[in-house]
């Protein structure tokens, strides 16, 4: 077999392999506290520090009706944002 058709061969196995999307997130609150779950897992990846009552009205209005974000990337910039 041509060395070429065996990459290939192998590249398109890898492919498979790879997810299709990036995870998605559902980020809200709980508890007084910010939250994020992966989707379709119920045990939280996160449980911040940050106190929710002392947020801004805008973003506890958000939290309450919680947020999906697709990747772990922007879990990160969201999380930062109510944070900081």
């Amino acid at each position: 077999m041509h060395p070429r058709i065996v990459l290939t061969a192998l590249a398109m196995a890898l492919l498979l392999c790879l997810p299709v999307s990036a995870a998605q997130y559902w980020v809200g609150s709980r508890g007084g506290r910010i939250v994020a779950y992966r989707v379709n897992d119920p045990q939280p990846c996160y449980v911040s520090g940050q106190i929710v009552p002392h947020l801004p009205r805008a973003d506890r209005q958000r939290l309450a009706r919680g947020l999906t974000v697709e990747g772990e990337a922007a879990l990160r910039r969201l999380l930062e944002d109510y944070t900081a």
